[in-house]
């Protein structure tokens, strides 16, 4: 039998009575390490997402400074019409 089998039966139960007494948590945390799993795959995002998740916050932020300064031009323009009208009352 091969020796890395013949351990299997005895370490088994040593696993479940040991994660028996600790937190969830801590199960959770060596079973990744045991598994090798980057830690941001089990509980987070990936840096691509993240990554992602940045640009679209990045091109909101300039749509929404473009959308401002386009309202500011016509703010602008509206006061500069408006002093024109008057501009051209007063001379009546």
């Amino acid at each position: 039998m091969d020796k890395s089998l013949s351990h299997q039966p005895v370490l088994l139960p040593m696993i479940g009575a040991t994660l028996g007494k600790i937190s969830k948590a801590a199960a959770v945390l060596l079973l990744v390490l045991a598994l090798g799993v980057p830690p941001q795959v089990m509980f987070g995002q990936s840096n691509q997402q993240q990554e992602q998740q940045q640009r679209e916050q990045q091109q909101r932020d300039q749509q929404q400074r473009e959308q401002q300064e386009h309202e500011q031009q016509q703010r602008e323009q509206q006061q500069r019409d408006q002093q024109q009208r008057d501009q051209q009352h007063r001379e009546q």
